[in-house]
């Protein structure tokens, strides 16, 4: 071997070497994390690159077909037209069958058959183009190189396939990563959304309405959870401030259940009351209701009770020195 032959095969060498560090840096550069159409580009691009081609499309399986996510080196009229392109199954199929197959590789001489769909469609007379499939577990896309070369070049072909594999299990990736930052999006919204409601049902789950100066009613519905309870005390107190109240009608005629945790809530709430200066009157109480109370051996000391919300309103009056006048 002379010593030209030796400098060719070092050249080579340092060729192979270079290539393969294009190949990992690639692949530390394809992150899952990346936008869409940014992934795209650098993944066809880098192809392109590692296998000297000029023009490219890469094109991604959604499980009903494949629809173009990049391209390269296309003018302005072919690039509007594959910018919304999709091929399904069978013309992919179709392209595989039309080609000659070296390793991963597919390749098709120019000028190619009429029946190659136009996206993919190269309008040279000498050259060729590639298609190789991207697969990692499943289908995920495939590339289409294009090249004014009769054929393609042996040696980078081996670098191709790893690159090809390496941009297939990054491609699977960046949409699983999508799906479920999507899904986390969602759910962060749901969220929200569930926040709000829940407050704008505490909100009206304690309406506090003036009735007269001085009097107000509150008439609770449903039943009455711990932080139900919470937002109920607090609604109250504040409006007994706000409208300087002596007396709060608090109506248990829509309460499901008056059980222990209930009925400590009106005697809580009533002790708070009267510290502000405000009476509480208990009305809509139903006999169950004071059977319960009795029941449970809970003391209502301090709180006025009345069955009917006429019969309370009536109280509150006389506390209020104020006297209905029938007309």
């Amino acid at each position: 071997m002379d010593e030209g032959e030796n400098m060719d095969e070092i050249v080579g060498l340092q060729r192979q070497i270079e290539q393969l560090e294009a190949v990992l840096n690639v692949t530390d550069a394809l992150r899952p994390d990346l936008p869409p159409a940014e992934l795209h580009d650098l993944a066809l691009q880098a192809i392109c690159g590692l296998g000297n081609y000029t023009v490219g499309s890469l094109w991604l399986y959604s499980g009903k077909g494949y629809r173009c996510g990049a391209w390269y080196g296309f003018d302005r009229q072919r690039a509007a037209l594959v910018s919304n392109a999709t091929l399904d199954d069978q013309q992919f199929q179709h392209l595989l069958a039309l080609s000659i197959s070296r390793a991963s590789l597919h390749w098709m001489t120019w000028p190619l058959d009429p029946t190659i769909p136009e996206p993919l469609r190269a309008s040279g007379a000498v050259g060729h183009t590639a298609i190789m499939p991207l697969t990692f577990i499943d289908q995920v896309g495939f590339v289409a190189l294009e090249s004014g070369s009769a054929q393609p070049d042996d040696a980078p072909i081996p670098l191709l396939a790893r690159l090809a594999d390496r941009v297939a299990v990054a491609l699977d990736a960046a949409h699983v990563f999508q799906a479920r930052s999507q899904t986390i999006d969602e759910l962060h919204h749901l969220m929200a959304e569930q926040r709000v409601l829940q407050a704008t049902v505490l909100e009206l789950s304690a309406p506090l309405l003036p009735l007269l100066p001085g009097v107000l009613v509150l008439p609770l519905i449903g039943s009455i959870d711990g932080i139900r309870a919470e937002r109920i005390l607090e609604t109250e107190l504040n409006a007994i401030i706000r409208e300087q109240a002596k007396v709060v009608l608090v109506d248990i005629t829509g309460t499901a259940v008056v059980d222990t945790n209930v009925a400590m809530q009106l005697v809580r709430s009533a002790s708070a009351a009267l510290l502000l200066g405000c009476r509480t009157i208990l009305v809509g109480v139903r006999p169950e209701v004071a059977q319960t109370l009795v029941g449970l051996g809970i003391d209502l000391q301090g709180i006025a009770t009345r069955s009917t919300l006429a019969d309370g309103l009536q109280a509150a009056l006389r506390i209020v020195h104020y006297e209905l006048t029938a007309l």
